[in-house]
């Protein structure tokens, strides 16, 4: 094939391994940003316990009653608290993950 990024039976050249790398940082921001909801719920959770809404009304779920807290009090950039830096440190780890893989 040329000029995409399929596989050829020609020797791998850069463009190949940027395609690649390239996909593989992509696909692993978007998993970054669609988790990292969750990972703020873990992290607090971790660290302060279960939320206030969660001892008293035993209707919702934990994971419900976080985000609404978490929303009520921080807007929804509280949600994404800290994706920047987990992107920035894992991008190189994602692009060179799938580009070997």
């Amino acid at each position: 094939m040329s000029g995409g990024c399929g596989d050829s039976s020609q020797a791998r050249g850069t463009r190949y391994f940027f395609c690649h790398g390239g996909a593989g940082a992509a696909a692993g921001a978007i998993a970054a940003t669609f988790v990292c909801p969750l990972d703020v719920i873990t992290t607090r959770l971790q660290v302060h316990g279960l939320p206030e809404g969660a001892q008293s009304c035993r209707t919702g779920s934990i994971i419900v009653t976080s985000l609404q807290n978490i929303v009520k009090n921080e807007g929804l950039k509280g949600l994404y608290r800290g994706l920047p830096p987990t992107i920035l440190a894992l991008l190189p780890n994602w692009a060179v993950y799938f580009t070997v893989y």
